[in-house]
C-alpha cells in the first residue's frame, strides 16, 4: 500500500508539472527525495522490531524485561498475611543488551540489567507486612552490569556484575513451574516461623543469623552474581565448562550439561565455589549440583544437592553443624489450551543444619504454571507448607500460597 501510494504521488507531480521547464528540476530533486524515504521505509518494515539502532555504527541494543506481580497470602499459626509483592523467584526487571560484531566470528557485547521490586517476597514477612503509606517496600538493584567478548570456536569471556560460573547450579529446573517455585523457595523466602507460644522467632540462637524460610532452605547456589572475570568454553556435545575469579579473592568451577537423549531433554550442573580466602564468609567452599530430566510423555523429574565446608572457628561449625540442603520435584506438561503449555509439580525441600545444629527445615508444595504464548505472558499458582524442628525449641507450622503473573517484553 506505501509503495502504490508513493508511486501515486510520483505520477501527479510528473503530471502537474509537465511542460513547464521552469520546475524541471525540482522536479527531479522530488522524485530522488521520496525514492530515498521509499527505501529508508522498506528497511525499517525489515528490521527486527525488538532491535534498537544505535548512533554507533554497527551496534546493536534489545531492550527487553519482565514485570511479575502477585498476591501472596501467608499462615504462621497465629496471624494471617495477604500481600501484594513482587515474587523473588523471578523479579521485575529490564535489561539492555548491545551487540557489536567484530569479524564473522569474534563479537563484541555489553549488558546492563537492572532489578526493580515493590514488596518483594524475599523481604516481606511478619515484621513488614503492613505499609500505611500504601507505597511498599521498594528495592533498586543491579543484577548485570558487564561486558562481554564471544568467539565461535574459543568462548566467552566475562567482566563485571553478573552470574558467577557456579551461579544456577543447583537450579537446573525443565518442570515448567520454576517461576512458582523451584529449589529457591523465593515464593516464601522472608518469612518466620513462630515458636509454640506464638513469638516470631527471627533469631533463635542470639547470634545474628536470620532464621527466614530462605535461609533455613539456602540452596547454597555458588558465589550467585557478583562482580567477577568469567571464562566459558563452547558447548561439545552439550557439555561445558565455566570458571570465574570473584571479588573478595573467591573463584569458582562449573560443569554443565544440556542436550538430549533418547528424546529426552536434561539439563544438568554441578558447581564447586572456593571462599576460604575471603575472610568475611563463615565458610571455606560450597559443592552444589542439580539434575532435570524431561521424558517426551511431558513427565519430568528434578533433583538438586548442596552442601557447605564450613570454616573452622565460625559459630556453626564450633557446634558441629553439617550445613545440607536436598531439593526434589515431580512434574508433569501437557497443552491442555491452545494458548500454551500448562504445568504441574509438587516438590520437597529439606534445609538440614544452615542456622543451627540439629536444626532443619522441611517443606513441601504444589505449583501450576499456564502460559499463554502470544502475549509472552505466564499465570502461576504455588502452595507451600513448611516445618521447623529443633532440639530444643518447637515451631508452628507456616503455610504460603501465591498467585500471579509474569509479563515479559
Amino acid at each position: 500500500m506505501k509503495k502504490r501510494a508513493i508511486s501515486l504521488a510520483i505520477a501527479l507531480a510528473g503530471s502537474v508539472v509537465s511542460g513547464q521547464t521552469v520546475l524541471a528540476n525540482e522536479v527531479g530533486d522530488l522524485k530522488i527525495q521520496i525514492d530515498e524515504l521509499q527505501k529508508r521505509l522498506e528497511m525499517v518494515e525489515q528490521a527486527d522490531e525488538k532491535v534498537v539502532k544505535s548512533k554507533k555504527k554497527g551496534v546493536t541494543v534489545q531492550i527487553s524485561g519482565q514485570v511479575n506481580r502477585g498476591i501472596q497470602l501467608a499462615d504462621d499459626g497465629v496471624e494471617n498475611y495477604t500481600n501484594f509483592v513482587d515474587s523473588d523467584n523471578s523479579s521485575t526487571r529490564v535489561r539492555f543488551i548491545a551487540d557489536a560484531p567484530l569479524t564473522d566470528a569474534l563479537s563484541l557485547g555489553a549488558a546492563i540489567e537492572m532489578q526493580v521490586e515493590s514488596n518483594s517476597t524475599f523481604n516481606m514477612n511478619q515484621t513488614n507486612s503492613e505499609s500505611s503509606s500504601g507505597s511498599g517496600t521498594a528495592s533498586f538493584t543491579e543484577r548485570r552490569l558487564e561486558v562481554m567478548l564471544t568467539h565461535k570456536d574459543l568462548g566467552k569471556l566475562w567482566l563485571g556484575q553478573g552470574w558467577s560460573a557456579s551461579d544456577g547450579t543447583a537450579e537446573s529446573d525443565l518442570s515448567g513451574t520454576a517461576l512458582a517455585a523451584s529449589s529457591f523457595q523465593g515464593h516464601a523466602a522472608g518469612f518466620y516461623f513462630r515458636d509454640a507460644a506464638g513469638n516470631v522467632a527471627s533469631d533463635d540462637a542470639g547470634d545474628g543469623t536470620i532464621d527466614s524460610v530462605y535461609y533455613l532452605g539456602d540452596s547454597f547456589d555458588g558465589l550467585s552474581r557478583t562482580d567477577r572475570l568469567r571464562y566459558d568454553t563452547p558447548s561439545f556435545g552439550g557439555f561445558s565448562l565455566a570458571t570465574s575469579l570473584a571479588q573478595g579473592d573467591r573463584w569458582d568451577l562449573a560443569a554443565r550439561y544440556n542436550g538430549k537423549v533418547g528424546g529426552s531433554k536434561i539439563s544438568a550442573s554441578l558447581g564447586y565455589a572456593d571462599a576460604e580466602s575471603n575472610d568475611s564468609s563463615g565458610y571455606d567452599s560450597s559443592l552444589s549440583g542439580s539434575v532435570s530430566v524431561l521424558f517426551p510423555s511431558g513427565f519430568n523429574v528434578t533433583l538438586a544437592s548442596s552442601s557447605k565446608d564450613l570454616r573452622e572457628g565460625s559459630a556453626l561449625a564450633n557446634n558441629n553443624a553439617d550445613p545440607q540442603f536436598y531439593y526434589t520435584k515431580l512434574g508433569y506438561q501437557a497443552d491442555l489450551f491452545s494458548i500454551g503449555k500448562t504445568s504441574f509439580s509438587v516438590d520437597y525441600v529439606l534445609g538440614d543444619e544452615q542456622q543451627e545444629a540439629g536444626e532443619e527445615m522441611k517443606g513441601y508444595g504444589f505449583q501450576a504454571v499456564q502460559k499463554i504464548q502470544q502475549y509472552g505472558t505466564e499465570l502461576y499458582f504455588a502452595l507451600s507448607r513448611y516445618d521447623r524442628e529443633s532440639m530444643d525449641t518447637e515451631y508452628q507450622s507456616l503455610t504460603v500460597g501465591m498467585l500471579g503473573a509474569r509479563v515479559k517484553f
